[in-house]
């Protein structure tokens, strides 16, 4: 019996490999959860649940922009109605653009905080809803990074964001 048997758990981020969505899409799936992988690279995840399915595991791939809050209401409709709950959301999905900050456009930084904080606060409240909504006591892992905690060079708004994610 696994950790997570039948249990559905959201993972964004998942298509890079090597990556710690990919790492904890497959791991979710050896212990039994139902695992959905998300990305906006919609291919990558396809790859991810294809791997897992392969070996045993049961996975989906949906491709989705984290940035986006229509296709977070999409992703959590098609979770409703294929699955009916949702017991694990692991907001994973995230960017760093590497420049400093005299090199770094606004645009640059408007996007890195799109992706690793705006997207955390979009997936957790769609996924406090569902949970309420089915009375399910389920787990948000929103993951984050040293960077926000130390310096790190030419990461200044992937910091920000990051620590944001904090609180």
């Amino acid at each position: 019996m696994g950790l997570v048997d039948g249990k559905v758990c959201l993972v964004t981020g998942g298509a890079s490999n090597p990556g710690l969505g990919h790492a904890i899409a497959h791991k979710l799936a050896s212990e039994g959860g139902i695992v959905i992988v998300t990305d906006v690279d919609g291919e990558g995840a396809e790859r991810t649940a294809a791997e897992i399915t392969a070996q045993g595991g049961q996975a989906q791939a949906w491709a989705q922009d984290v940035t986006d809050e229509a296709l977070w209401d999409q992703t959590f409709d098609r979770i409703r109605a294929e699955h009916g709950k949702i017991d694990a959301l692991i907001n994973n999905a995230g960017i760093a653009v590497l420049k400093t900050l005299p090199e770094l456009t606004l645009a640059d930084y408007n996007r890195q905080l799109l992706v690793n904080m705006t997207s955390v606060f979009l997936g957790t409240q769609k996924a406090v809803a569902l949970m309420r909504e089915t009375g399910v006591k389920g787990s948000i892992i929103n993951m984050s990074s040293v960077a926000a905690l130390v310096g790190v060079p030419a990461c200044s708004a992937y910091a920000a964001a990051k620590g944001g994610v904090i609180g």
